[in-house]
């Protein structure tokens, strides 16, 4: 029998009735609201502003399949990146979507680096073995979601609740009927036709994240809960080149984009010497797992706690031009990136596991989909390809779109009444979610070992819990936090054998 977090009963509270309910407002979610027929009546939830998203922050690009190369070189980068593990038909679906939902957002108005001659400028980043990277600056995500944020503004079937943290999904025999919300403390539910689940990764698991804030595998834990599949829950992805801060490390960590390496940046140990010419032929632009086990190996045998990022063959205004965001964010702590060394160290970054999805984004409970981090389409198999995250989004949240379409005049639904039958209200965990991250960083990170994995599990099965008339919004991100970690240590468990690719042996320094 599945489980929610509080008793309800909702023929005794306020409800909503939407065609379409969209939980989270990342690319995945706006994309995927846009492309839906105007006819259908939209529900946007949103924890947060659609700027408090990890799709927000993106900085690189978008890989294309149009760019320099061939869809059999995309596919093999993809697949070697992926150590194996990727899934094939996701795969080619992602590079044989890539151009229409490009153009999609060409036409949306997204303003694409282009030179003279209107044609993209292509970048590289790591693991692409060609240049296949459009952008926008070096604020690529942020570009894309101002442009369908407004145009989802300007959409009549299209309603967007901010600020509203969704609490589990209502089922009945499996099947998806909408979501349980709450909104300034008052419960309420939304019933739904379909429902897309667009929540992000897990990155506020951890103690330091390149994640926005409250990205923490919400979604997950929801789907967990209602007794739907899950996949690849232990395959985590740290970033190699994050801004280290040797005076104040702060939870929410600046990236320093993969570009500045495609750029031609260099990677140099406390000895001023060049590491990865000895670990990998592509050497910095090596697969990101690749470049971060060889900066810990580094981390472990010197003394200061990051290494450097060396990018000063180009000149200053080069740098305004193609890194203004970073430029700037490195110039407000005294950081020239053409004169100085910028100080770099991996941090927690992505997550290719999560919701387990078919081609079209369809989970295993009826009527639910999910996409972008939250949803396991395979593309990512065990390491995720740079900048293959935001079109793997737009393409599945079209899929996704077209899916549901196929259906909709074809299974009319009736919506009952649900009312809760198992609860944990009274399961309140009060360790502080500091601790938690705390335990996460130290025993499920980067170099991670069997004895860290089984030390975190007794840490987590210890946890204090105590009695709770109430629960809080603060409250149930733990609850859900620990679900979704125990996924995690349960997956890792089973993968001991074949753990290369994500994760490695021993905790550095932190």
């Amino acid at each position: 029998m599945r489980e929610y977090v509080i008793p309800f009963d909702t023929a005794h509270i306020p409800k909503k009735y939407a065609d379409v309910v969209i939980i989270g407002s990342g690319i995945a979610g706006l994309y995927t609201a846009l492309r839906l027929p105007s006819h259908m009546d939209i529900l946007l939830v949103s924890k947060g502003s659609y700027k408090e998203t990890n799709s927000y922050l993106a900085q690189g690009g978008i890989a294309t399949s149009f760019g320099e190369g061939t869809h059999e070189q995309f596919y093999k980068d993809t697949m070697i990146c992926g150590k194996g593990e990727s899934d094939t038909r996701a795969v080619w679906a992602m590079i044989h979507g890539a151009s229409e939902n490009i153009g999609a957002l060409e036409a949306l108005g997204v303003p694409f680096d282009k030179d003279e001659k209107g044609q993209f400028l292509f970048g590289k980043e790591g693991a692409h073995r060609v240049s296949r990277i459009i952008r926008s600056g070096d604020h690529t995500g942020k570009s894309i979601m101002d442009v369908l944020y407004h145009r989802v503004k300007e959409k009549d079937n299209i309603h967007i609740l901010d600020n509203v943290f969704a609490i589990d999904l209502l089922t009945q025999n499996q099947q998806c009927m909408g979501v349980l919300i709450m909104n300034k403390g008052k419960v309420s539910a939304i019933y739904a036709r379909a429902t897309v689940l667009n929540t992000g990764g897990i990155g506020n698991l951890y103690a330091h994240t390149t994640n926005a804030k409250g990205i923490q595998g919400d979604g997950i834990a929801m789907v967990l809960r209602a007794k739907g599949q899950v996949k690849n829950m232990s395959y985590t992805q740290f970033h190699p080149t994050v801004y280290y801060n040797p005076h104040h490390r702060q939870k929410q960590s600046f990236l320093i984009s993969e570009a500045v390496r495609g750029e031609g940046a260099l990677l140099y140990n406390e000895k001023g010497e060049r590491f990865m010419e000895n670990v990998h032929p592509m050497k910095e632009l090596a697969p990101r797992d690749i470049v971060s086990k060889a900066i810990m190996e580094q981390l472990r045998k010197q003394k200061k706690p990051y290494v450097d990022l060396d990018i000063t063959h180009l000149q200053e205004e080069q740098l305004k031009e193609r890194f203004p965001t970073i430029f700037s964010f490195l110039k407000g702590y005294g950081i020239n990136m053409a004169t100085d060394y910028i100080p770099v160290a991996p941090n927690m970054h992505y997550f290719m596991g999560g919701i387990k999805v078919n081609i079209d984004g369809q989970t295993s409970i009826h009527h639910l989909y999910a996409c972008g981090e939250c949803a396991c389409t395979g593309v990512h198999g065990k390491n995720r390809l740079a900048s293959n995250s935001l079109l793997e989004a737009i393409v599945f949240g079209n899929r996704i779109a077209k899916g549901i379409h196929t259906w909709w005049d074809k299974e009319p639904i009736a919506f009952k009444d649900i009312r809760c039958t198992a609860f944990h209200s009274n399961h309140a965990i009060m360790e502080s979610q500091e601790t938690i991250s705390y335990w996460m960083e130290h025993y499920f990170s980067l170099n991670r070992s069997m004895e860290h994995v089984e030390h975190l599990q007794k840490q987590i099965n210890g946890l204090n819990r105590s009695n709770k008339n109430k629960l809080t919004v603060e409250d149930i991100e733990k609850m859900n936090a620990v679900l979704v970690i125990q996924a995690m240590i349960k997956d890792d468990m089973q993968k001991r054998e074949s753990l290369e690719g994500m994760t490695y042996g021993t905790t550095a320094k932190s």
